[in-house]
Formats: structure tokens, C-alpha cells, sequence
């Protein structure tokens, strides 16, 4: 009786592994912030639900993803037409949100990489004041007169926390620096992940930071921005998130084109701001020409 379970359960096994590797493998990169795990997660999960076998490799840097998508470690990305753009591109050319995403698709194609149809969001920075703050400035209202607050007072030495990643960017620190004059310099400015900024807001230990429009925090945490302190439309290209397959793939999802849904009834992404999932040109060769995004 063991025998006969111990033999049964085997063949079990053995299917069970024989059904998985007869599963196409999607291999999904996310970057290390929440938007990410989430749009990573919920395509995942859809595509499982269609018969793929989505795999899920988290918590990786920009750069570190963005290498991985070029060399075909990865095969679907969740990505950002302004950080493709200005860090992978080095367009310095103000565009707008259609010709942002134009120029993209064009200038990554030729490294194997396509962009899908953006999606219906836009994640874009802002500059954001604790409550207590908001409180006791209730005059600022835009970047520029948090601008006034800081020259007003300069021997307080307010701290602003950036993200490392914007800091460091070129239409970043640098463009809005240079756009509004603004008085803020080493002394003043603490560079640090992303998620601490909100903690550090939350805690009131900055006099502002800088936060992602989209970011459940703003709400949870009682943070006051406005439109009108949002830095992207003014020194950095609109950030519409897009999937974004490599092209060495694409083409080994041919034969299970008819488990790949219709994109004209998928969802897996309701959020607000805009964006795109980009794969690599073999893998999106694959796909029904139905299916030209995931939105």
C-alpha cells in the first residue's frame, strides 16, 4: 500500500511538472517601488489566468532592470516614456506626451525593445508638504512660492528630500533648480530612497519632499501637493507607463496566440496615471495582431 502511494504520488509530481513546463515562460521585471510591484503583480497574474507561466523578478534598480530588459533576462517591463527618454536615450528635446512616446519607440526599437500601447496614467513628480506645514504655510500654493519660503528663510535651513534617482538626473534636480532658481543646495537638500522621503514626511522631518503623483502614500499620510507643483510637465517629458516586451521573445508566444486575451476586454492596470509595457520585438512577433498592449 506505501509502495503503491509512494508510486502514485510520483506520477503525480511528474505531470504536475510535465503540465508547468508545457506553460510558455514570461519572465517579468518590476522596479523597487510599489507602482511597480503591483503592475507587475496584477499582469502576472492575468497572464497566468491566460496560461502563461509568469515569472516575477522584483526589487531591481532602473538601471539594473533596463539592462536585464536589453540583454533578454527579462521579457516584459513596466516603463516610463520620460525615463526611457532622458536616462536610456539622452534626449534633451522638450515633447510632449504623444511625441515622448513616439520618439521611444522608435530609438528603443532599434536595441529589441517595443513598446505596447500606453496605458491611461501618467506617474509624474510633485513636491509635497507634510500636514503640519501645509498648516502653518497655507501661502504656498506652487513650486514658486516654496521657493519664496526657502529664500524667506534661508537661516531656518528647511530640508526638501529628493529620491537618489532624481537627484541625479539631469532634467531632474539640475532642470528645476535652474527653471525656478531655487535655494536649494547641499545644505538643504537630503538625498535618500523613495519610500523614506514619505516616511520622512510623514514624520515631519523634512520641510517638503519630493513624492510620484500616483503614490498611495499622498492620501494615507496626509501629504498636500497641487497640480501646480508638478515637475514634469515643466523640466521633465511626460511619464507614461508602458509594457514594454523584448523583441528575442516575442515570437515563442506564436503558438499560444489563442491563450493571449483580447486587449480590447483586459484591465490589468487601473490606475491613474498613464503608462506602457514594453517586450522584446521576437516575443511581440508572437503575439495576435489583436493584441498590440495590455491596458
Amino acid at each position: 500500500m506505501k509502495r503503491l502511494s509512494l508510486i502514485l504520488g510520483c506520477v503525480l509530481l511528474f505531470a504536475g511538472i510535465a503540465q508547468a513546463a508545457d506553460k510558455p515562460v514570461i519572465r517579468l521585471g518590476a522596479r523597487v517601488f510599489t507602482e511597480q510591484t503591483l503592475l507587475a503583480e496584477i499582469t502576472a497574474q492575468y497572464l497566468r489566468s491566460k496560461g502563461y507561466d509568469a515569472q516575477i523578478t522584483g526589487g531591481l534598480g532602473s538601471n539594473l532592470a533596463r539592462s536585464a530588459h536589453e540583454t533578454g533576462q527579462l521579457d516584459m517591463l513596466w516603463e516610463y516614456t520620460g525615463v526611457s527618454l532622458v536616462a536610456y536615450n539622452h534626449v534633451t528635446e522638450k515633447l510632449d506626451s504623444a511625441q515622448s512616446y513616439a520618439r521611444v519607440k522608435e530609438l528603443d526599437a532599434k536595441k529589441g525593445l517595443v513598446w505596447l500601447t500606453p496605458s491611461k496614467f501618467s506617474n509624474t513628480y510633485a513636491l509635497a508638504l507634510p500636514k503640519t506645514v501645509a498648516e502653518e504655510y497655507p501661502q504656498i500654493h506652487t513650486i514658486s512660492q516654496l521657493n519664496e519660503v526657502l529664500r524667506a528663510e534661508a537661516k531656518t535651513n528647511h530640508l526638501v528630500a529628493l529620491d537618489t534617482e532624481f537627484a541625479n538626473r539631469s532634467d531632474g534636480l539640475d532642470g528645476m533648480v535652474k527653471l525656478y532658481d531655487m535655494n536649494l543646495t547641499r545644505k538643504n537638500i537630503r538625498q535618500m530612497d523613495a519610500g523614506l522621503v514619505y516616511t520622512a514626511l510623514r514624520n515631519g522631518q523634512v520641510f517638503a519632499g519630493l513624492v510620484y503623483t500616483t503614490d498611495g502614500r499622498l492620501n494615507a499620510f496626509g501629504l498636500k501637493l497641487w497640480k501646480t507643483t508638478s515637475i514634469t510637465s515643466r523640466t521633465t517629458p511626460p511619464h507614461r507607463s508602458c509594457v514594454r516586451p523584448t523583441s528575442t521573445r516575442t515570437r515563442n508566444w506564436r503558438s499560444n496566440s489563442s491563450r493571449w486575451p483580447s486587449c480590447s476586454t483586459t484591465k490589468p492596470c487601473a490606475s491613474s496615471t498613464r503608462g506602457s509595457m514594453s517586450i522584446t520585438r521576437a516575443r511581440r512577433k508572437s503575439l495576435p495582431t489583436s493584441c498590440a498592449s495590455i491596458h
